[in-house]
Order: structure tokens, then C-alpha cells, then sequence
């Protein structure tokens, strides 16, 4: 497999800029509401941890508060993500659903800003489901390439913990969930080399799921018309992990 080419640790500025769009819109509805549902914390508790969060994060960044060690980023960061992942829900309740993909490209934001700083994603799940509502309204190939060197970025930065959930034997909903998704979105970037790399990273870190997904990755190839080369692709990995299982 090829290695990742050397990306710069992503600035939060326009994270916190697009997260402030967010946050204004959600508190706004919020006030408005006439009858308050009972919640154990409300949206402005929430916008003031997550904006403390993004103040210390990007004095990390101008180097005004000291290097922090990859456990501080690793702290910090699912502090932030669970934060977010809280207002997301607000974000639905009140019928956001613009706000709501706001919230995604800031948690995407959160999460590649952990894993450039050598930190661990301990809370996955707001982290999977923005990547595949961001993946789901996309339909130019260079932004597919972005988003699937992405995936791989988070797989690699998530914490162990993370990859089993409480059961150790078996892979977390989460997990599984990025793992496929990196699949699928490197398969609509039609770029071979991104395909096999996410094909191989798959069925190593899913290797009970792998019959399946090349099975309906070769349904796929015919409905929606794929290169010859990406047919081919796929064929090989569907007859390597599929076809020695039928008999």
C-alpha cells in the first residue's frame, strides 16, 4: 500500500468560524422555543464547552499554550467531540437540518485536527456518521479522494477502545461502520490505487465482513456502470474472499 502523503495539522479557524455560524442559529432557536423540553444539559452549556474547547485548541495552534502531549490532544479532543455530538442532536430536535451539516464539517474539522497532533478518537460515532452525510451529498471525485484519505487518516487515529466498544472480541458498531464507509467512498472515487488501498485496510481490520461487502461491491459494479479496471479490481478481491467460502 502506498503511504498517506504528508498533510499540514489543519487549522480550526474556519472550524471555529462555521461553528459559531452553527451554534448562533441552534441558541436562536432554542430562546424561541415556548415550551423548553427537559434535557440534562442545554445548548448554551453545551456552545459554552465547545467554545472553551476551540479557544484552547487553537492556542495549541499559535503556540501560546505550550506543546501538549498526545494524551492532552487525545483528552481534549473527545471533550470537544462529545460536546458536539450533543448539539447535533439539539440541532435535529429543533429541525436544523443545515445546522446539522454544519456540526458534521466541524466534527470532521475536530477530528483530523486530533489525529494531525498524534491524538487518539475516543469518541467515533459523531465522527463516522459526519463523514458519511458529508460522503452521501458528494459527487466530485477530487473531493471523494479528500474525503477517503480522510477516512483513512481517522481509522488509523482511533483508539483501541474505540475499535471493540465493550466487547474486545468483536468490532465496534463504529468502527465498523468507518471501515466500511472508507470502502465505499473510495470505490466512488474510481481511482484504483485508493480503492485497493481502502479494499486492504478492510479486510484487515474487518476480515468477518469482507465476503459481504465485496458481494455487493460487485452488484454495484453493474449498476452503476464502473470503469474496467475498477471491475476488475473488485473481481479480484470478490473472488480471493467470496468464492472460496461458497463451497
Amino acid at each position: 500500500m502506498t503511504a498517506l502523503p504528508a498533510t499540514p495539522a489543519p487549522s480550526l479557524a474556519d472550524a471555529a468560524n462555521r461553528y459559531k455560524r452553527a451554534a448562533d442559529a441552534i441558541l436562536a432557536a432554542y430562546d424561541a422555543l415556548e415550551r423548553v423540553p427537559p434535557a440534562p444539559v442545554t445548548p448554551h452549556q453545551l456552545d459554552a464547552g465547545v467554545r472553551q474547547f476551540l479557544r484552547a485548541a487553537q492556542q495549541l495552534e499559535s503556540g501560546q499554550a505550550g506543546a501538549l502531549t498526545p494524551e492532552e490532544v487525545s483528552r481534549a479532543g473527545d471533550y470537544g467531540m462529545t460536546l458536539l455530538r450533543d448539539l447535533v442532536l439539539w440541532a435535529q430536535q429543533l429541525g436544523l437540518s443545515e445546522t446539522e451539516r454544519e456540526l458534521d464539517a466541524v466534527a470532521l474539522d475536530v477530528a483530523e485536527w486530533i489525529a494531525a497532533h498524534a491524538g487518539e478518537l475516543r469518541t467515533l460515532a459523531p465522527v463516522v456518521d459526519a463523514l458519511a452525510n458529508r460522503a452521501n451529498r458528494e459527487h466530485d471525485g477530487t473531493v471523494l479522494e479528500r474525503l477517503t484519505l480522510l477516512a483513512r487518516r481517522l481509522i488509523r487515529a482511533t483508539a483501541p477502545a474505540a475499535r471493540t466498544g465493550l466487547d474486545p472480541a468483536r468490532p465496534s458498531y463504529a468502527w465498523r461502520m468507518l471501515n466500511l464507509n472508507y470502502g465505499i467512498i473510495a470505490t466512488r472515487t474510481r481511482n484504483p490505487a485508493l480503492i485497493e488501498g481502502a479494499y486492504d485496510e478492510l479486510v484487515r481490520n474487518l476480515p468477518g465482513d469482507a465476503a459481504g461487502f465485496f458481494a455487493e461491491g460487485m452488484q454495484q459494479m453493474e449498476r452503476f456502470d464502473y470503469p474496467r479496471e475498477v471491475r476488475a479490481l473488485m473481481a479480484r478481491y470478490f473472488d480471493r474472499w467470496t468464492r472460496p467460502r461458497m463451497h
